[in-house]
């Protein structure tokens, strides 16, 4: 990724504000707030949690487990503690229970396979026959995958269980747990230059299918230019390294690309992280924010070309364009290809206009006429958006 962003430090600044020690040290402070955070493979529901604060439950359906700032937390299934005994935190996934490879993929295994229907798409339900079943049972995550799946205690703590007896396999197992991850990482993502805060500098949308468009809107450089980077971004969901296959890519060097295999991707439940641990650098992205009945937020085109519109308060407007002209005729070129636009946007009375387009690399296609403005006019019905051009109604949906 081009290195356009600056790393925020969070540092605490402590001021001196004269007097002596004695000076009012005696107000008492404000008791931690509890907090919810989930704990994930799909959510899991159903483990008991424990914090070091003494905040003890099991897990709700939808994966809650109560914690305050600074607590330590551990969760267990009968007597098999998962994992690590760590920080806790917004968001937990086995992957933050533990390290090594070899753990990471026994435990995505061992939940998995304690799911009584066996259908990942709807979470991890852990019931009282199952926790009842492993009370006094250690299980042994520190090996390898190929030898926990037929373990003995493992195999047999699945029958006292009356669950399926043969173990989701590893392979299944990160697949599921990369759907689960892309699912929860679907959206459009925003990265901004700390001096400017009113349009990102990158922008990254993310199919729950692992595809992604990413377009980057700075200045032209020796490396790269403004342009967009289409593909699969192939998580690993065990070290967390992306590794993308790349179908389109204007952007030069920028983007995920060159080399490929170098970045990290993770979710904390509010952030979208990337890193670079080879520059011991790390990039943080926000969701773009919808509003309701409004057209700021972003918008998906419904027919096949999927091109991606994000709409900012301050304005501006950026499409992420991973196909070009679709409207080209049979043995025709298409006057446009794959690219990005960023320009400005103003409202009145129900017309969109474009203008001041200071990006378009995607020729004829999208919402700016290359001629000068664009007036279009436009609805909204709740998620629907419509807008008008020459060749019809154009249709979107909002990407929540």
């Amino acid at each position: 990724m081009k290195k356009i962003f600056t790393i925020l430090a969070l540092t605490g600044v402590i001021t001196a504000c004269g007097g002596n020690d004695s000076s009012d040290n005696s107000s008492t402070p404000n008791p931690p707030v509890t907090k919810t955070g989930i704990l994930t493979d799909g959510v899991i529901s159903g483990v008991s949690y424990s914090t070091n604060s003494g905040l003890t439950g099991m897990t709700g359906a939808n994966g809650e487990f109560q914690y305050k700032d600074g607590d330590k937390v551990k969760f267990t299934i009968g007597s098999v503690q998962l994992g690590d005994e760590i920080t806790a935190q917004a968001r937990v996934t086995p992957l933050d229970l533990a390290q090594e490879d070899n753990r990471r993929t026994n435990l995505l295994v061992f939940l998995q396979s304690l799911d009584r229907n066996r259908q990942h798409d709807d979470g991890i339900s852990v019931d009282k026959d199952t926790s009842d079943a492993l009370k006094g049972v250690t299980i042994n995550f520190n090996q390898s995958p190929a030898n926990f799946i037929i373990d003995p205690v493992f195999i047999t703590s699945l029958t006292n269980a009356k669950l399926p007896t043969t173990p989701i396999s590893p392979e299944q197992a990160k697949k599921n747990f990369q759907k689960a991850f892309y699912k929860d990482i679907a959206g459009v993502w925003q990265f901004f230059d700390n001096s400017n805060t009113q349009v990102p500098e990158v922008l990254i949308y993310i199919a729950e299918d692992g595809t992604y468009y990413l377009g980057e809107f700075t200045p032209e450089d020796d490396v790269g230019a403004p342009g967009i980077e289409v593909g699969k971004l192939n998580w690993d969901a065990i070290n967390t390294k992306i590794s993308p296959s790349i179908e389109e890519d204007s952007n030069g060097e920028w983007g995920l690309s060159h080399p490929i295999g170098y970045h990290t991707l993770g979710f904390d439940g509010n952030n979208l992280i990337i890193g670079e641990p080879n520059i011991q650098e790390t990039y943080i992205g926000t969701r773009v924010s919808n509003k309701a009945d409004n057209i700021v937020g972003s918008w998906i085109y419904t027919d096949d070309a999927n091109q991606v519109f994000s709409f900012f308060e301050s304005g501006y407007y950026i499409m992420l364009d991973p196909a070009g002209d679709t409207y080209a005729q049979p043995g025709e070129p298409p006057c446009g290809g794959a690219g990005v636009e960023f320009g400005k946007y103003t409202i009145n009375n129900q017309i969109l206009n474009i203008h001041n387009v200071s990006i378009d690399t995607n020729g004829c296609a999208g919402i700016h006429d290359e001629d000068g403005a664009s007036n279009l006019p436009f609805s909204i019905n709740k998620d629907k958006l419509e807008l008008g051009s020459e060749n019809g109604t154009a249709k979107f949906d909002r990407i929540q």
